[in-house]
Parts: structure tokens; sequence; C-alpha cells
């Protein structure tokens, strides 16, 4: 599970107005003023304000000296001061446009964004041509979401100065959150526009070009971003928002030690840049070196305690080393900072899941619907989802994700079948939607008392006419619980169709197991069926076997291996011949991808299945057959946090991995359990 990336883009920062022009008093004050003024340009704050207190002292309602007093206050962070000197000033002459915009900067740092407006609007009535405050009133539009009136004071502004690089950077920012969060391609068109204008006038305005590569990589040009934030970088080395993101994009093209020094040396400059810390950490865990992760996390969460993201990628790292309850901790955390957080509501259930605590990890289970971690697609029908207390006849249930879930959820369907019959006099018939490789075998499994109960092909699946609500498959055991409370139970639901005894639960075709176990092997020989390999597109690379290991490991005297692992294996299985490790049959005739019911046929006809975790296990546990299923170090939520015995098949034995991604171990207890 991957976290969320962040890149930080400074809001516009109001430009000040110095003074431009000289009070009228008597000759001594107004030479002292003069001075105070011309060192005041000079930005030497600190030696112009003794002479603007002086100035007061003598003279103490000296517009002048309150509005430019005021103004040094305001431009070394005094707000407090700044306001009541200024507001003095403003009372002496109401008409100023000057000392109005002015005031708006310091309401403006003091989050009084209403009067801000007000003083702004003031002054621009006053003196229409004021650029400076025309965009000001932009930028607090801005800090109050009123991105349209944002937008026309940019252009007023601009229209007034077209020379202005900081407007038009403003502009730009403003079009791009105009655009949304996706970003729409023509405002992001008009903001790269914005952006080159305000480095063509200002060949030095790193934040620009900054601004410019986010723009560019939201845009999904990632070298286009990667340069223009390499130029910010070049102007301006202690960017930090500049070297964030480009650790990010870094990360992103796969350039893992580049973005780690990007990372750092952020991190480096501002140690309270929690940002960093949180994409490091996100670095440090795509290559699993979870401790280093988990530190990163820590700071960032020390900096930011309602950093979600944070807590979250946390809580996956806790979970990876087996610190599952504070996992559940952290997930918990994320979800009370962010009660939407779908992604931390789907990961609990998973986590609630594997500790076998059911009753609350189905409830959580229904947030995979909106969680981008979760595979399945949702099944689109104007029909409503079903409820104990909805007087539908026709219910269809639909398949989520593979073949593998299939067979895992098939119980429940049976069971919900069975219910449904109990608790209505109606007959209610039951629709289930499923991989078209399955029909056969579903068929011939379940019982024949269940004739409500029919499969149909998923790619054929029927009118919206013929049934009168739906089902997902994995709402299933949440639904039976609503049914029937009272055999609520911290116990999954026991996976045979009649009974609560644990027993096989599909049934491949007797005559075509016995042909094909005749075919591969003579009545003194073993036949174990192998897989090795899954192809789960997040978790699949830490699942798999290596296939010469594995045969390696099984080279046994009257062993015979046969291929159960579907998809193209042929040059892995010509590999393992040409070094003579060992000999992988093929069942002849036999497809184990498109056949499924072949596949099940193959399986029964073995004395043992050895396999990665895959969709082979699940059909070898339903069918009952003897199975050691070889499991990385954190293993899926079916398998439960720990132990050697699978709840869900009573015929399966795990094999851990006690080391992460060290699978020799696990073969040499392979070796002795065969033996």
């Amino acid at each position: 599970m991957s976290g969320s990336k962040f890149r930080n883009i400074p809001a516009p920062k109001p430009k000040k107005s110095l003074p431009t022009k000289i009070g009228q008093s008597n000759a001594g004050l107004q030479q002292k003023l003069a001075k105070a003024i011309d060192l005041h340009i000079k930005n030497e704050l600190d030696l112009a304000k003794p002479l603007y207190q002086e100035i007061l002292s003598a003279e103490p309602n000296h517009f002048d000296a309150l509005h430019y007093l005021g103004v040094i206050h305001y431009q070394q962070g005094r707000n407090p001061e700044a306001l009541e000197l200024i507001e003095r000033a403003v009372k002496l002459q109401p008409l100023h446009s000057v000392s109005l915009s002015n005031l708006g900067n310091v309401y403006q740092s003091l989050m009084r964004y209403q009067d801000a407006i007000i003083a702004y609007t003031n002054s621009i009535e006053l003196n229409p041509q004021f650029t400076d405050a025309y965009f000001n009133l932009g930028v607090v539009y801005n800090a109050t979401g009123m991105i349209v009136r944002a937008l026309e004071s940019y252009n007023h502004c601009l229209s007034l100065n077209p020379n202005q690089a900081l407007a038009y950077n403003n502009r730009a920012l403003t079009l791009k959150e105009l655009g949304g969060p996706g970003g729409d391609p023509r405002t992001t068109e008009l903001a790269c526009l914005d952006y080159l204008r305000a480095t063509q006038l200002n060949p030095s305005f790193a934040q620009a070009f900054f601004n410019w590569g986010v723009a560019l990589y939201d845009n999904k040009d990632l070298n286009g971003a990667l340069d223009k934030y390499n130029i910010a970088l070049e102007l301006d080395p202690s960017l930090t928002t500049a070297l964030n993101n480009r650790g990010n994009l870094l990360q992103e093209l796969g350039q893992f030690n580049q973005a780690l020094e990007c990372f750092t040396k952020a991190i480096e400059l501002n140690p309270l840049l929690f940002e960093a810390f949180y994409n490091r950490g996100s670095l440090y865990q795509s290559q699993e070196m979870y401790e280093l992760a988990m530190a990163d996390y820590d700071c960032a969460i020390a900096v930011n305690s309602g950093m979600v993201e944070a807590f979250f990628n946390r809580g996956s790292v806790h979970e990876q080393l087996k610190n599952f309850s504070h996992a559940k901790v952290d997930f918990e955390r994320a979800i009370q900072i962010n009660p939407d957080f779908a992604n931390a509501h789907f990961n609990l259930a998973l986590l609630l899941l594997k500790l076998q605590q059911f009753e609350l990890g189905w409830q959580k289970y229904e947030w995979r619907w909106q969680s981008d971690d979760f595979l399945g697609k949702y099944f689109k029908t104007t029909k409503p989802l079903w409820q104990k207390d909805l007087n539908a006849s026709q219910i269809l249930i639909w398949n989520e994700q593979g073949v593998g879930d299939e067979v895992f959820f098939l119980p429940w369907v049976v069971k919900f079948s069975c219910e449904l019959s109990e608790i209505s006099s109606q007959n209610k018939k039951i629709i289930c939607r499923i991989d078209s490789r399955l029909i056969e075998l579903f068929k011939r499994s379940v019982p024949k008392s269940h004739t409500n109960l029919i499969f149909v092909d998923r790619a054929n699946c029927p009118d919206e006419g013929l049934f009168d609500a739906h089902l997902p498959m994995g709402s299933l055991p949440l639904v039976l619980d609503q049914i029937n409370p009272v055999e609520k139970t911290t116990r999954p639901l026991g996976p045979a169709f009649e009974s609560n005894t644990p027993a096989p639960y599909i049934f491949a075709d007797p005559v075509r197991a016995q042909r094909i176990r005749a075919e591969l092997v003579n009545d003194k020989e073993v036949l174990i069926g192998i897989s090795w390999r899954s192809k789960n597109s997040k978790t699949g690379a830490v699942r798999s076997v290596p296939l010469m290991d594995l045969v390696r490991t099984l080279n046994i005297p009257n062993v015979r291996l046969v291929n159960l692992q579907y998809g193209d294996v042929q040059a892995e299985l010509e590999q393992v011949l040409e070094t003579e490790v060992g000999h992988v049959l093929r069942a002849p005739h036999l497809d184990v991808m498109q056949d499924l019911d072949g596949l099940a046929s193959l399986i029964s006809a073995c004395d043992l299945i050895v396999s990665a975790d895959n969709t082979t296990v699940h059909m070898s546990g339903a069918l009952g057959k003897k199975t050691i299923v070889l499991l990385p170090y954190t293993a899926d939520w079916r398998w439960g946090a720990d132990g050697h015995n699978a709840i869900w098949y009573p015929s399966v034995q795990l094999l851990r991995q006690q080391s992460r991604g060290e699978w020799g171990p696990v073969l040499q207890r392979l070796t002795q359990l065969v033996l």
C-alpha cells in the first residue's frame, strides 16, 4: 500500500507598499522624515524606526510617521502594533489610498480577511489605477476561496501593469486552482503561459519556476516538471518545497537514490518539513526498509500530529513488521482524524479479518468500494442493494475480483441460498454471476437441493429485468450475520454447505481425475502438483517462489512433479529441464488457465499440492486436497496472523517465512514434511 504524496505550493505573499512621498510639517520634522523615508526605502528599518518615533514624540498625530512606522512594524511581523498605528493614520486621512492598502495588508496578516477586502476595495475606489491594491485584493480572495474574484483582481492588476512578475505567478496559481484537483488541461496551459511570462520578467524568480514545475507535473509532463524544479533549485538551493517535490518526481521515475538525497537535504534545511519526512518514509517503505520508514513517519507525526497519511502509512509498516496491535491503533487514529478515509477503514478491515475479529472486520470490509487499494470493480445497476426487509424475489450475486475469490466465497453463496429459503415462504431465485470457467465445476459441486441457485457467465450478465436486487459476493458474510445474528461467533462461517462440519465443497470429475493420474504416474509414484507464482498486481512479487529452488527441493526419488501454474510458463519449465535440476510434467491436453474444471481434476489426481499463495491454493483447499502453502513473511488476511492451520481449508497447511524474503528455511521445512 502506498501512501499519499504532498506538493507544497506556498500561498502568494502580499506586496508591501513603501513610502513614496514626504508629509507636510515644520522644517525640522520634514527633514527628519525625509531621512527616515530614505532609510526605509533602503530597507534599513532599524535606523528608520527611531526617526519615525522621534517625529511622533513631537507630533503624535503626524500622518506620515504613523503610517510608515506602522509599515515597519508590519514588515517586522509586529502586526498588532502595525494595526494600531495604521488605523490611527487612516482615521486622520481616510481618503489616502496607500495607507488603506497597507491597512489591508495588516488585516490580511491577522487573517481578518473581510476587513482586508473592505480596505483594499476602498483603496481602489480612491485610486482605480492602484495595481498593488488589486494584487493584494487577489491574495485575500485566494485565501478566502473566492477564486473567480481573485482571478478578476489579478487581471485588473496586469491590465494596469503588464510587467509585474509576481502577479503573473499568482494568476497562474489561481488558474490552476480554478481548474480543479485533476487539473483542466486548458487552465494548466494558461497557467504555464503565465509562469513563462513571470520568469521572463524575472529570470531569478525561483518560486515561479517551482510552481511551473508543479503545473507540469499535474499535467503528467514529468520531464518538464523536473527541468523546472532543477532551475528553481539552481536559483535557490534552499527552496525545500522544490527539493521535496523533486524527490517525489525522482521516486516516480525510479531514481530512488537521487530521490533520497532530495528528501534528506530538505530535512536538513528544514527539520520541521513534515512532508519531507513523510515522503522519505514512503520511499523507504517502497524499498521494504521498514524500520527507517517507521522512524520518518514518527518524525512527521511529531511535527504534525494531524497528518492522517502518516498514521495510515505507519500502520501499514507496523503490519508488515507484524506489530498488529500498533497497526490497529494507527489505522484507528487515521480514521479518527478523517472519518471518511476509506483506505484506513479498508486496511483496518483486512487487519481485523486477519486477526479473526470477524464481526467488525466484515462490517469494515464494506469500505472496500471507496478505497483505491481495492482491486475489485463495483457492478453498475439501477436495482437496489439487497436487504433483509426488501421484498425481492430474484437476487443477483456478482463476483468482485478473480477466480480465487469466487472459490473462496462460494460457501457463503450457498449458505445465503439456504437462509433465504428458511426465512421466506416465497421461492427466491438467486442468480450468481461468476467466471465462465467455473460454471461446470460449481454446478457439479452445489447440492441438487439448491434448485433456486443458478450460475451465469460474468461476460453475459442478465438484463436488469431478470433480477430485483443485487449483492456483491464479498458482502455475503456480513449479510448472513444480519439475517441470523444468533449464530454470530468469533469463528468464521463453516465452509460446508449443509452443516458446520468442515468438508470439501467443490468436487472434480472423478473419472477425468483418474484418467489424468494414469497418464502421469504409475502406482508406485507420488504425484505432487506445484504452482509457484502469484500474478497479484500489488503483492504477487513477494508471494512468488523461485521455480528452480522449488523443483530442487522436491527432487525426491519416486516423486513426480506436475505443473499447476496458470499462464505461459513454458520457458521456465524448459530452463528447469536444461539445468537438470528436475523435471516438471504437464498434463496432456489440459490448459490449466482456460480449463478450470480440468485443473480441479488434475489437483484431485495429485497426492499433494505445493503452491505459493494464489488461485491454485483456493481450488485445492476447496477440493479438500492435502496442500502446503508457502507464505511470505506478511501474508494475505485469509491465512491469519500466525500458525500453520488454514481456518478456511482444513486440508491446507501453512509454511511461513520467518525472515522477510527468505525462502530457504521454508523450503527446508517443506523437504521435511514431504519426506
